[in-house]
């Protein structure tokens, strides 16, 4: 359904060409450098703790300081550090940051509040580099061939990749996305360069600093999880294999209209080993709801808040229950930036209606989510899935539907 490699221009066969050598040992030299620096930031971090260990250890003894706070400045003073290194470098640390901060069964309260930021505070590329990218990819000299316009700033900004928001021209419009989507507007997903060979640098570094770790401080495994990751990881820098994970799911989605009132999973409109170009859903990513609702003056009774927050929740079960329990194939990274909260939600008078009902008691109330970002998806081993229970059955009848409804779409044509 998708073309790995789009009608090149006469121009792209240029793009990247000169100098390949130089390109080679440039980027050698760069992950060289980026070794250097993780094991020094890594190591101060290191040392910090077990010097704090030492010196928490022998005063305490004597009874002249504070074990609890001086832990706690410690934990202060590390996590800053571990922040600003998986912010400052990127690449797979800011994966590794945003795992670790959903783990407050493990990492102190510091930790889990500093890298949660990493969920959303990523430092974008420049639009240079992300204009390189999308003509590359998709065989154009400007970006002007496609899209009307093109925003800079990105919607988001990840590990691997960043998001931006685009308008298509109009001819290209009609043809792609179908009358009814005349707007054009849609979601670019541009891949860094070079994301792969830094990630699978960064990985390296973190394997050798867990088997460290778990011989000499941690009595439980680290490694498992690093070479588990390193298996996986490959699978993020093929957006084609992202696509079609993403139709997968979708399918799945529009197989229920339980899920369809509840979920949405943006189509995918074309794709590239390096790019995707996919439907805009309009939201608001988890972490940020709070601001966003303050920053609306939007104000939520606690009885209501609390049903919508049932609600949520049930969503986000159902959704991934019938991942699986139903298919046995599901998204394996689902931190709270992955998903969104949709406009719709309180745009317009029916979330209004539908609101007031809720609170007099009348209605259920329904928050409409976006589920976002495929790379990483498992399928589980035949049996585990337990696909012929009836409580967890899917529509056949409507995932063969949105099968034929995929295949019969246009795609850009370059």
């Amino acid at each position: 359904m998708f073309e790995s490699s789009p009608p090149a221009h006469p121009l792209a066969r240029f793009a990247g060409k000169a100098s390949p050598s130089g390109k080679s040992l440039e980027l050698r030299w760069r992950l060289l450098c980026r070794s250097t620096e993780f094991w020094l930031r890594a190591g101060s971090i290191y040392c910090s703790y077990k010097w704090s260990q030492f010196f928490i250890r022998t005063l305490g003894r004597v009874g002249v300081l504070n074990r609890e706070a001086a832990w706690e400045s410690q934990h202060e003073r590390a996590s800053q550090a571990m922040y600003n290194m998986c912010s400052e470098m990127r690449g797979f640390l800011i994966k590794a940051g945003q795992f670790l901060a959903t783990r407050a069964d493990f990492l102190p309260d510091p930790f889990i509040r500093r890298l949660s930021k990493l969920h959303d505070d990523v430092e974008p590329i420049t639009a240079a580099a992300v204009q390189r990218v999308v003509t590359n990819e998709l065989g154009i000299a400007r970006l002007e061939e496609l899209f009307e316009h093109f925003e800079d700033e990105p919607l988001g900004a990840a590990s691997i990749s960043q998001v931006h928001r685009a308008r298509l021209r109009s001819n290209v419009a009609r043809e792609a996305l179908g009358r009814r989507r005349r707007n054009g507007w849609v979601a670019v997903k541009v891949q860094y360069p070079n994301a792969e060979s830094l990630m699978l640098n960064d990985l390296a570094s973190m394997l050798v600093l867990a088997r460290f770790l778990q011989r000499h401080e941690l009595p439980f495994d680290l490694e498992s999880p690093v070479l588990e990751l390193q298996r996986q990881i490959r699978q993020e820098f093929d957006f084609v294999q992202e696509a079609a994970n993403t139709e997968r799911i979708r399918s799945l989605v529009c197989s229920s209209r339980r899920l369809r009132s509840r979920i949405q999973v943006p189509q995918i409109y074309h794709a590239t080993k390096r790019l995707i170009i996919m439907e805009y859903l309009d939201g608001v990513p988890i972490p940020q709801l709070e601001e966003e609702l303050r920053r609306r003056r939007v104000r939520i009774p606690a009885r209501l808040e609390r049903m919508l927050e049932r609600n949520l929740l049930d969503s986000i079960a159902l959704i991934y229950g019938r991942m699986l329990l139903g298919r046995g194939f599901f998204q394996a990274d689902p931190h709270p930036g992955n998903i969104l909260v949709l406009q719709r939600n309180w745009t317009g008078r029916r979330p209004f209606f539908r609101a007031a009902l809720a609170y007099l008691g009348l209605a259920e109330p329904t928050i409409q989510l976006g589920l976002l970002d495929f790379g990483q998806c498992k399928q589980l081993t035949p049996g585990a899935s337990a696909p012929d229970t009836p409580s967890h059955a899917c529509d056949a009848s409507g995932t063969a539907r949105s099968d034929r409804f995929f295949r019969s779409r246009h795609h850009f044509r370059t």
